[in-house]
């Protein structure tokens, strides 16, 4: 799922994944604060 927003991002179909990552864990979806932290790092989100 991360890769298809990064893909998202560079494409600029959107602008920010951060707001997405942050909806996608409050409905269930998990993955670890280190590798979102390091992923919005990579695409300039932080």
């Amino acid at each position: 799922m991360l890769g298809a927003l990064k893909l998202a991002k560079r494409s600029g179909i959107v602008k920010k994944v951060k707001p997405l990552i942050e909806k996608m864990i409050s409905k269930g979806y998990y993955v670890s604060r280190e590798l979102v932290e390091k992923f919005l790092e990579d695409l300039g989100e932080v």
